[in-house]
């Protein structure tokens, strides 16, 4: 609603610098002079990172060390595939029909590329089973927190981002060796780079593609229809629903299309380090202060028709025509500042959620008002069921 009334009078941002037109939005991702990730900052506990980082040719160098890093989408749709197809087995033929969709599913699913990453690094990290230890999964969904809530955050949840960070640094520490042995290759020599990215992968990468899965099956839910279509079509392709290439990519456009609709990041912040003039589609520039902070209401740009070829940016239409192809994107960012693995994530999301489709009659476990639990902006438990198909 406040995307939408930003949109028809965009004016306002004359009072408060805060942007919702997608060629508005576009243009301040584009701008990284003038409008800075350095906003981030203040909000990575557990060190430096690229997504904080001012742009130049030390950002260009950690994005090109990390996409080094970083398993093909192949390997992510693969990895995840197989992992999805295990843990749906187990629950078909566990006496339980309920799970926890965030832990006992999305959790160990999303954590198998970052395993392929990591390399034999990985078992600092996890369990015997290959699974992420406990204690790594909430240092990780703490830091992500803590990411998406920025200086909204109380003493109290900064000091457990803090907690978490140090332990979460120790963890990469320990595995230093290891992974510098992984990674000589991709980045040699560099002990201080290892570390940082590290870290930052871990801890960026993990739980918000566990959150982007927990909102597809949010949104998803509150549109039957589709689930059932969806749903049909996994079941009649049996075994197949993980690896068949036309099923992967119309799930690949409903997730894209169940992202617009509720991204994990509505919300983003640039720092604006001098004076500036700034389009904002009125006769005249707004001029924003040196200082102050530009926000992007990502979420108005992707509802915007200016973005989508028809018209109907309201409408649920996966696969549909965007004016600019990377539009389809947006909810991950744009050019440099889009998400390195978006298309990874799409991946590991599709392999999801073909799982969960594959489970007969799923459904919400628990009533409206017991359904969701979150650790601050976090889903942290998620229960749904589904019918005994033995």
């Amino acid at each position: 609603m406040i995307a939408g009334v930003l949109r028809t009078w965009p004016a306002i941002a004359r009072v408060f610098p805060i942007v919702a037109r997608r060629n508005a939005v576009a243009a301040v991702f584009e701008r990284q002079a003038s409008f800075s990730n350095a906003a981030h900052a203040p909000n990575l506990t557990a060190g430096e990172f690229a997504i904080g980082m001012e742009a130049g040719a030390r950002h260009r160098e950690e994005r090109a060390f990390l996409q080094r890093v970083l398993p093909s989408q192949k390997d992510c749709a693969d990895l995840s595939a197989q992992e999805s197809g295990r843990l749906i087995s187990l629950l078909i033929n566990a006496p339980e029909r309920t799970f926890d969709l965030i832990n006992d599913y999305l959790v160990p699913v999303a954590w198998q590329p970052l395993r392929r990453a990591l390399g034999s690094a990985s078992s600092t990290f996890e369990t015997e089973e290959g699974r992420p230890l406990p204690k790594v999964v909430d240092e990780l969904r703490i830091l992500g927190a803590q990411l998406i809530i920025g200086s909204a955050a109380t003493p109290s949840v900064r000091a457990r981002a803090e907690e978490a960070a140090d332990g979460l640094n120790r963890r990469v520490g320990s595995a230093l060796r290891t992974l510098r042995a992984e990674w000589a290759t991709k980045q040699p020599g560099n002990d201080a780079a290892i570390l940082r990215n590290a870290v930052g992968f871990l801890w960026v990468a993990h739980p918000a593609t566990v959150q982007a899965g927990a909102l597809v099956m949010q949104e998803l839910f509150g549109r039957p229809g589709e689930l059932e279509k969806l749903a049909s079509r996994a079941h009649a392709l049996g075994d197949a629903c993980w690896t068949d290439s036309d099923f992967r990519r119309f799930l690949s456009q409903h997730i894209l299309e169940l992202l617009r609709f509720r991204p994990p990041f509505p919300i983003l912040k640039r720092q604006v380090p001098r004076d500036t003039l700034f389009d904002i589609g009125t006769p005249f520039p707004v001029r924003v202060a040196a200082g102050s902070e530009m926000v992007l209401l990502t979420i108005g740009a992707l509802f915007d028709d200016k973005a989508v070829k028809n018209n109907r940016a309201a409408t649920y239409e996966p696969g549909r025509e965007f004016h600019s192809e990377p539009d389809r994107y947006l909810m991950f960012g744009m050019q440099e500042r889009a998400c390195i693995a978006r298309y990874q994530v799409v991946e590991i999301l599709v392999s999801a959620l073909a799982g969960l489709l594959a489970l007969p009659q799923l459904k919400w476990a628990d009533p409206w008002f017991s359904r969701i639990k979150y650790d601050g902006p976090i889903i942290s438990e998620l229960r749904l069921s589904f019918a005994d198909g033995r």
